[in-house]
């Protein structure tokens, strides 16, 4: 079935994410697109009807995706409906349970309309034609020689937009492998490419903020994580980022307001409680601090940098035998941590 014949159903919470992805349908010649404001509205309608393709949101409101997911497969009528998940940065636990229950395929937010699009035709398993500069422009020009003037406008400020969303996408993949090499100069070069050809590309202005951090250019990637965090602001990459840019600043407080808001809709995202913990003890709230590192080992055990973290906490705290203890333990899952071994030894010459 051709994409222009499927009946949309989009549910997503944000109003203007939800205006997004229709103008993105739009343009790929899609006739019938029926929004839902939450997940309870979006499973009447399918109850409804079960034709739907079912473009949902992961963190919908009243019902959230997963849960919306299973709803449609425990009922016989729905229970091949074509159900898409829009995620940002669910973990791979989540990502399975979703895959458990028949999930059609997954799309990341759209930070560009170009890269949304190829990756939708990608799950149905279609040849990406009519959104390519080069088509376009020609849809223009046979606008235009039949005088439509602005059909031919529309049509030649899509190609536009097109090519800036490809170049854009372009350097920052190059970028991402860049830095990935650990060449983060040339990567920043190259992602400053992709912000210039679209500013308004999350994606980009992420990595961007990203690698800037990664340089030690703390102000510079905390305007660009703001920027990518404006555009698209269910990115937990760039909010993880940003904290961590302020604790880099020895902005602590800030830091902990933005961790928290992570782990509200992350609870167990080990590295957000271990950052978070970061921020309370550079605040001296060893207490907090103790705690979220404790329930960030109950999900692995196995991680020496929250042992160390653990133990440091509490060498600081002046409580030197369960300090000892941790950074033992630190040792026994990695005995090249020098952090951990240093002080360890200046607790040991402490007690002589």
């Amino acid at each position: 079935m051709e994409i222009s014949e499927i009946k949309f159903l989009v549910a997503v919470k944000d109003e203007s994410e939800a205006l997004m992805i229709k103008d993105i349908l739009g343009r790929m010649n899609v006739k019938d697109i029926t929004l839902a404001e939450n997940g309870l509205e979006a499973l009447k309608r399918i109850q409804k009807n079960p034709d739907y393709l079912l473009l949902a949101d992961w963190d919908l409101p009243q019902l959230t995706g997963i849960k919306l997911l299973k709803e449609i497969r425990s009922n016989k009528k729905s229970a091949d409906t074509a159900c898409i998940l829009i995620i940002s940065n669910q973990s791979q636990k989540d990502l399975e349970q979703a895959k458990t229950l028949n999930v059609t395929g997954f799309l990341r937010k759209p930070s560009s309309s170009q890269t949304f699009a190829k990756n939708l035709l990608s799950i149905l398993g279609q040849e990406e034609e009519s959104s390519t500069p080069e088509l376009l422009i020609k849809t223009g020009d046979e606008f235009l020689e039949s005088e439509q003037p602005e059909e031919a406008l529309a049509q030649y400020q899509l190609a536009v937009q097109s090519s800036r969303d490809h170049l854009a996408n372009l350097h920052t993949d190059m970028g991402l492998v860049l830095k990935n090499q650990g060449r983060i100069e040339e990567a920043i070069s190259s992602l400053e490419q992709a912000v210039e050809a679209n500013p308004e590309s999350a994606r980009s202005n992420s990595a961007l903020g990203d690698a800037y951090l990664s340089a030690g250019r703390f102000e510079e990637a905390q305007s660009a994580l703001i920027k990518a965090l404006k555009l698209d602001p269910d990115n937990n990459e760039a909010r993880i980022n940003l904290a961590d840019t302020c604790l880099q600043q020895d902005k602590d407080s800030q830091a902990e307001k933005i961790f928290k808001s992570v782990l509200q809709n992350r609870p167990d995202d080990i590295y957000a409680l271990n950052r978070l913990g970061i921020a309370y003890r550079k605040q001296g709230k060893y207490k907090q601090a103790v705690a979220h590192y404790k329930n960030a080992l109950k999900i692995n055990k196995q991680d020496e940098n929250l042992c160390f973290n653990l133990g440091r906490c509490y060498y600081e705290m002046g409580q030197t035998e369960a300090a000892q203890k941790f950074m033992k333990q630190a040792l026994s899952i990695n005995s090249d941590l020098k952090e951990a071994r240093e002080l360890l030894a200046k607790m040991k010459n402490l007690d002589s």
